[in-house]
C-alpha cells in the first residue's frame, strides 16, 4: 500500500485461525498504525480477509502465502470478529473493507501521504480511481496496478 524501506519498530498484536495470522486492531488502531507506516516511508501490505479467505487458506497455497507475507491482515466478516472476542479481544469491532479504504483516503488527503492501488482487474481498478477521485478530489494516487487474483 505505501512504499519505501522503514522497519516497524513495535509488534501488532495477533490472534490465529486455521493458521493465518490476523490482526487484533480495531478500526482506528489500524488507520493509525497504516498512517505511521505510510509517514515512515514503510513498504507494507494490508489485507483484508473475509471467512472464505481464511478458511480457504490452508488448503490454497499462493493464498496462504500471500497473506503470510501481508503484514497486517484484517478481518471483514462478523463470524472471524466472533472468533476474536472468544480469544481475549472483547473489543474488537468489524472492519469492513470499503470503510478502511475510505478512512485511508480521507486521512491521506488530510496528511498530505499518496497512495498506491492493487485491485483484480484493470475495469475495477479504474473504477475505484475515478470513484476516490470524485469523492477525494485532492487524493493523491502515486501508482495503481491491476493485481490478478489467484486462482
Amino acid at each position: 500500500m505505501f512504499s519505501a524501506g522503514v522497519v516497524c519498530s513495535f509488534r501488532l498484536p495477533k490472534i490465529e485461525i486455521t493458521g493465518v495470522s490476523i490482526g487484533a486492531l480495531g478500526f482506528q488502531g489500524q488507520i493509525a498504525t497504516s498512517l505511521t507506516w505510510a509517514k515512515q516511508l514503510s513498504s507494507k501490505t494490508v489485507c483484508v480477509a473475509n471467512v472464505h479467505m481464511i478458511m480457504e487458506a490452508p488448503c490454497n497455497e499462493a493464498l496462504r502465502s500471500a497473506l503470510a507475507k501481508a503484514t497486517l491482515v484484517t478481518m471483514d466478516d462478523t463470524p472471524l470478529i466472533w472468533k476474536k472476542k472468544q480469544k481475549d479481544f472483547a473489543a474488537q469491532n468489524r472492519v469492513a473493507d470499503m470503510d478502511i479504504f475510505t478512512a485511508m483516503c480521507q486521512r491521506s488527503v488530510e496528511g498530505g501521504i499518496s497512495i498506491n492501488l492493487l485491485e483484480s482487474t484493470k475495469d475495477v481498478l479504474e473504477r475505484i480511481q475515478r470513484k476516490s477521485q470524485r469523492d477525494f478530489p485532492a487524493l493523491r494516487i502515486a501508482r495503481s496496478n491491476p493485481y490478478p487474483l489467484v486462482p
